[in-house]
């Protein structure tokens, strides 16, 4: 048959499921839905003894016997915190909850999502109602309530413990910003009404979602009246959720059917399945990683305090030396503090502050007391030293936890006959900032088994092939606080063929922090949002790298980073007798631009390291680095968020080696070379070489750089995420030639390789649920 016809019958097939899906009606309100939805799921996730199975089967005793039968009477009353998780866990299993409602209480008890303000003052109903029913059982009980179970005999006939389990999983899949913007939510719901046309298509296929539309599937089913409804009205019967599927083996169930619903979906609508942003995103990090406590902070801070000087005394001054002073001088490091001068004859003084100064344990803090022999005239005569000491409290006042009294005897250098008796104390210290020095390191070639998480930490990698070996660079580098103490550790690695750069941040040897890459399986870009600004996602033409920071509470922040501002020289031309001389353009090397996305916080920065004028500092409360000397200071405050912050600076290392366009040829192992010609043809240059925290970041070895994209053909869209309605054209790629950039954005290879769990890896698969 000739390909135009073929063609034009699937322009035909494609026009019509367009018209299908665009009549499919749902009735409610699932933007809505969605974003109450994840409040709900964010509120639950603060208590993480909602997921323990001991507190769950207590709650499934309320949830069964009390909550089912009242909330049979009083239509969309919420349920207090612990009965409304297990309840939503239950509704999620369509045809187990109707089928179960139906033999405990007779009916399908239906179900509304609220906004938290809403459900709030809608509690207050079900407080009332529930204290009437049950007047001897509390309407409330404390997440971290250890009450034991009144023995009884479910009737339920699905697993809700299990489930809670892989809701937590499911609510990290969607936990990101861009969850909740306006237009991402729209497309979601248009991706949902294709998928229930798909599946009205395949009745007998089990079709898998991204993230996106099981977002939306979810809160669908959360209205089960609603659900039941549309569903039966689409099929003939209630669509069933399967949300058990969860082996991502190759050849499971769950692969196979991820294969298959793509190639259904571009079939049916000429497009890809997968959506940028919306794929899967490994498992949740949640305390996996160590937390930094208060006590490991205190000992490795600077630290303030008022140091105070009560009592001197001088014995053994020899009797020919009749008029002297003593003079006591406070150091801060090299900084003059603060003189007092105690004159003979006496050779005691005592008073409530002799000397009183604010000191901090930044630098090193030491008094010196000298001893001054007067000779000549009282007008015009010198004073002669006869002696010094010094006394270096330094040490005492930082590893201090409180304040305390000192006493000592010091000897004079010059004249150890003469002792100096000194008294006093120093206040309580406060920790203010944690200070450190970095020592970069060599990195190292090894060969690092993805399976094997205690080797990367909570990192979604993609599966290679078995005759691909992950050769990896690792750099361990070292933090030196103010005492020149080893206190943290910076590993970071860099594999090309996972395209993959991790830094992690150690405390002694406990991992506290991770930072990987993430691309386009994990945000969205720009032009799926209506508030771009507003959430972090990537315009990959533009040469953006993307870092998640992670810690114990999981997800902390992203930290966005590109190369602006460069700009080719223009060579002046001479002028001669008949025309005039043009005047030359200089270049710019450019410069870094980042955007940090604090998540928990829910809060932007936004800066630029300013190269072209010799300033290399990174300056964003309470960090203050220098990437130039590699020196670190971090303001503390009650988060206690130094790893973090080290991460961060190392962040912006890794991100400048990333993204700092290179000419063709270049070579990383002769950066020094390749830096120093091009600053001929610029007069300008980033001196990258010398700058400790981008050497730290991988700058002399290969890592997934920009450069590396565009040198090794590395498309931006060659994880085999796709965009649905988006174009490439909405994308763009940089072409990298000329040392201009590579692609930005994506990775290629996607975040976990197979088959996601409710999802998938960027060009990996999706679904660990399905219908």
């Amino acid at each position: 048959m000739r390909s135009d016809v073929i063609g034009f019958r699937d322009a035909r097939c494609h026009r019509m499921s367009q018209e299908k899906f665009e009549k499919i009606h749902l009735s409610v309100v699932l933007e809505e839905a969605a974003n109450h939805q994840i409040s709900f799921l964010n509120n639950v996730n603060q208590y993480p003894e909602l997921y323990e199975p001991a507190f769950l089967k207590r709650t499934l005793y309320r949830y069964e016997i009390l909550w089912l039968p009242l909330a049979s009477k009083h239509d969309f009353i919420p349920a207090p915190l612990d009965i409304e998780w297990v309840w939503h866990c239950h509704m999620l299993a369509p045809l187990a909850y109707a089928e179960d409602c139906d033999r405990i209480v007779g009916k399908l008890v239906n179900h509304a999502l609220y906004s938290e303000q809403v459900r709030q003052n809608k509690l207050q109903k079900s407080r009332e109602l529930w204290t009437k029913a049950y007047p001897n059982e509390p309407f409330d009980i404390p997440p971290n309530s250890d009450d034991p179970c009144p023995e009884y005999k479910s009737q339920l006939s699905y697993d809700i413990v299990a489930a809670a389990a892989r809701q937590r999983v499911f609510l990290y899949q969607v936990s990101l910003p861009h969850y909740t913007d306006y237009r991402f939510l729209k497309q979601a719901i248009i991706r949902y009404k294709k998928y229930l046309h798909l599946k009205q298509k395949n009745p007998a296929t089990f079709l898998v979602p991204c993230y996106d539309i099981d977002l939306i599937w979810h809160s669908h089913q959360l209205h089960p009246i609603s659900y039941q409804k549309d569903t039966k009205k689409l099929f003939n019967r209630v669509f069933n959720h399967d949300d058990t599927v969860n082996d991502r083996s190759p050849n499971s169930k769950l692969s196979l059917s991820d294969i298959e619903t793509r190639n259904l979906w571009i079939k049916t609508y000429n497009e890809t399945f997968s959506m940028y942003g919306a794929m899967y995103r490994g498992e949740p990090p949640e305390r996996k990683l160590y937390k930094i406590t208060k006590e490991n902070l205190s000992r490795i801070s600077a630290k303030h305090a008022m140091f105070v000087v009560e009592k001197v005394s001088i014995q053994n001054i020899p009797e020919e030396v009749r008029k002297f002073n003593l003079a006591l001088k406070l150091f801060q490091g090299s900084d003059y503090l603060c003189t007092k001068h105690l004159n003979g004859p006496n050779i005691e003084w005592e008073g409530k502050a002799l000397m009183k100064h604010d000191v901090s344990t930044h630098k090193n803090c030491y008094l010196t007391i000298t001893l001054y022999k007067k000779v000549g005239l009282t007008c015009c005569g010198n004073n002669v030293s006869l002696g010094t000491t010094m006394f270096d409290f330094w040490k005492t006042i930082h590893f201090a936890s409180e304040g305390q009294s000192f006493s000592e005897t010091l000897l004079l250098d010059e004249a150890p006959q003469i002792s100096v008796q000194i008294k006093g104390y120093f206040t309580n210290p406060v920790s203010t900032a944690c200070n450190f020095t970095v020592e970069v390191r060599p990195y190292k070639k090894f060969t690092l088994p993805t399976q094997i998480e205690q080797m990367w930490g909570p990192v979604p990698l993609p599966h290679l092939p078995n005759d691909v070996q992950n050769v990896s660079f690792v750099g361990e580098h070292l933090l030196h606080d103010t005492m020149k103490i080893n206190q943290f550790t910076c590993r970071i690695i860099h594999c090309t063929q996972l395209l993959m750069s991790v830094i992690q941040v150690y405390y002694h040897e406990k991992l506290a922090v991770v930072a990987h890459l993430i691309d386009l399986d994990q945000l969205p870009a720009s032009t799926q949002l209506a508030y771009p600004e507003s959430y972090p996602c990537f315009t990959p033409s533009s040469g953006e790298r993307a870092l998640l920071v992670k810690n114990h509470t999981g997800d902390w922040a992203i930290i966005i980073g590109k190369w602006a501002g460069l700009k080719k020289g223009v060579p002046g031309i001479p002028g001669t007798r008949t025309t005039k001389g043009v005047k030359g353009v200089k270049g710019s090397p450019g410069h870094l631009a980042v955007s940090i996305f604090y998540l928990h916080k829910k809060s932007i920065k936004k800066f630029s390291i300013p190269y072209e004028r010799k300033n290399y500092e990174l300056n964003i409360y309470p960090l203050l680095a220098n990437l130039f000397s590699g020196h670190i200071n971090i303001k503390l405050d009650d988060k206690l968020e130094v790893a973090e912050h080290i991460a961060v600076a190392f962040a912006v290392g890794l991100l400048h080696v990333l993204c700092q366009p290179h000419p063709k040829g270049w070579n990383p192992q002769l950066a020094a070379v390749s830096s120093q010609n091009s600053a001929k043809i610029s007069q300008e240059f980033v001196p990258s070489e010398n700058m400790v925290l981008v050497q730290a970041g991988g700058y002399h070895v290969d890592t997934p750089s920009n450069y590396y994209y565009s040198q090794n053909n590395v498309s931006c869209m060659s994880a085999g995420c796709g965009c649905g309605d988006l174009g490439i054209s909405d994308l763009g790629c940089i072409d990298g030639s000329g040392g201009c950039g590579g692609c930005g954005g994506c990775g290629g290879c996607g975040g976990c390789g197979g088959c996601g769990g409710c999802g998938g890896g960027c060009g990996g698969g999706c679904g660990g649920c399905g219908g």
